[in-house]
């Protein structure tokens, strides 16, 4: 899978490509250390 500039990456797709959990994926999140948009409830 090759991230492109401007790809919407689901939570499971990005924490696959970064290599990640995706609970370290929530919390960085939660801290605004990744940028991201939310859909729905999550």
């Amino acid at each position: 899978m090759a991230a492109e500039r401007g790809q919407i990456m689901t939570m499971d797709e990005l924490a696959e490509y970064l290599k990640i959990s995706k609970s370290t994926l929530y919390k960085l999140a939660d801290e605004n250390r990744i940028p991201g948009t939310r859909i729905g409830k999550r």
